[in-house]
């Protein structure tokens, strides 16, 4: 008979949709194994300079990282290219200087992670429309923005569009860069009458 083969509904096995690889555990593993990787994870849950990743989180499982000390396993400059020229080296420092300022007990690092991470669960969705509305009286800019589709890019420049790992780095390492007084790119921005400069402006509009 063409068509799909025919498919039996059961109600034996239970998924969660948003922590992968559970289910595997479950049903290959021993309860014994099971019963050590429980208490494996209870473990690392609860210690604070543990090694994390940010791309095997759900959502419904950011509240586990809230004690997190540390960056996630992603985080990692090697992942980053960097633009040449003279002029361009306070982006680097910049990204370097979130990696070792980093506290997770601050509210505002812990916020740039988990909104990075956030954003990265709808990639390829995190643009806007390339139809620019008409420029809105003053104080309407934020009431315009709520209302632009958030649509997927179609230029082969945004590689970040698709890339997970570069994203998380570059999101958390701008709102951490910008709020905080002391990073390269505040400095650089008090020296440059608050520009972000043409290196900055260029690398991340190309990636994102």
């Amino acid at each position: 008979m063409a068509g799909r083969p025919i498919t039996t509904v059961t109600h034996t096995t239970w998924i969660n949709l948003g922590q992968p690889n559970v289910v595997s555990r479950i049903l290959h593993g021993n309860p014994q194994q099971v019963t050590l990787q429980n208490a494996t994870q209870r473990t690392l849950a609860h210690d604070t300079q543990a090694e994390w990743s940010a791309l095997e989180i759900s959502i419904q499982n950011l509240h586990t990282i809230l004690n997190r000390q540390v960056l996630p396993d992603e985080w990692d400059l090697n992942a980053m290219s960097w633009p040449s020229g003279v002029d361009s080296s306070y982006m680097e420092e910049t990204y370097a200087w979130v990696r070792d300022n980093f506290d997770g007990t601050i509210p505002l690092h812990q916020t740039a992670i988990l909104v990075s991470i956030l954003f990265s669960k709808i990639l390829l969705n995190v643009c806007h429309d390339g139809k620019y509305p008409p420029c809105p009286p003053a104080g309407n800019t934020t009431a315009v923005v709520r209302q632009m589709p958030w649509v997927p890019t179609t230029s082969q420049n945004h590689k970040g569009m698709t890339s997970h790992t570069p994203f998380i780095i570059m999101m958390s390492t701008f709102i951490i860069s910008i709020y905080e007084s002391s990073s390269p790119l505040r400095r650089y921005m008090a020296c440059h009458k608050n520009s972000l400069g043409q290196p900055w402006t260029k690398k991340h509009s190309m990636s994102l």
